[in-house]
């Protein structure tokens, strides 16, 4: 088995002077991939692989709550929610606005799963 070290950046391929939203992101994103990849896996496995891209630490292996990164409600629709987008989108930096994407793409499968459409 290769150290661990190796495994660090691997799929993001960042480097050191990412930003913490950028950062926040991309483990958004990497959680959502492992939930899919292995549904049901141990928390000690997410938190291991968690480890392995970005680094020693404990991770909140919970999803995101999409919604309040909008400053939308959870039961709103998807104009609602591309508004909020709308409005946040101009004043973000890189790593704000990879947040705010991810959060964007959440809210969209939110409405498919829910057949919520716009009013």
């Amino acid at each position: 088995m290769p150290p661990s070290h190796w495994y660090r950046d691997a799929v993001f391929r960042r480097g050191k002077g990412v930003s913490e939203n950028q950062k926040f992101a991309d483990q958004e994103v990497f959680k959502k991939f492992l939930s899919q990849i292995r549904p049901g896996a141990p928390d000690a496995w997410q938190g291991e692989m968690m480890r392995r891209e970005f680094g020693r630490g404990f991770y909140n292996l919970q999803p995101i709550e999409w919604w309040k990164v909008l400053d939308v409600d959870l039961v709103s629709d998807w104009s609602a929610i591309k508004k909020a987008y709308q409005n946040k989108i101009p004043f973000a930096d890189a790593g704000e606005a990879a947040l705010l994407n991810f959060c964007l793409e959440e809210g969209r499968n939110f409405c498919a799963v829910m057949n919520i459409k716009s009013v």
